[in-house]
């Protein structure tokens, strides 16, 4: 089955979640919204995961989205993908961030799999 999770949506900052995240008290209880490109999604992930993210929308930088491997070492939440068309209206807060769902069919090993908003 899929795992859904909600929360508020929060950019990072830097928006490719590839350093030490500086608005880290913000993401605490909330889902970090990071930039592709920069780094791995494991690593980015984990960068969130470390300030207390429930979860990560990764945002393509082109249309379309895919099932994007890990690293092979554990990320303990779920990470989706999304097209670069609702990344921009997620970050412009053109998307209620509280409508935001996503469903992730396989979190493992840093397995990430591609999402879509409500």
């Amino acid at each position: 089955g899929a795992f859904r999770f909600r929360g508020k949506v929060i950019v990072t900052d830097p928006p490719h979640g590839n350093a030490p995240l500086k608005n880290n008290t913000d993401l605490a209880g909330n889902i970090a919204l990071i930039l592709r490109g920069n780094g791995t999604f494991a690593s980015k992930a984990r960068n969130a995961e470390a300030c207390g993210a429930v979860g990560v929308i990764f945002g393509n930088t082109s249309e379309g989205a895919f099932a994007a491997e890990g690293d092979g070492q554990s990320v303990g939440i779920p990470c989706v993908m999304v097209e670069k068309r609702i990344y921009d209206e997620v970050q412009q807060n053109m998307l209620d961030p509280l409508a935001w769902f996503a469903e992730v069919d396989k979190v493992e090993k840093g397995s990430i799999a591609s999402a879509g908003s409500t």
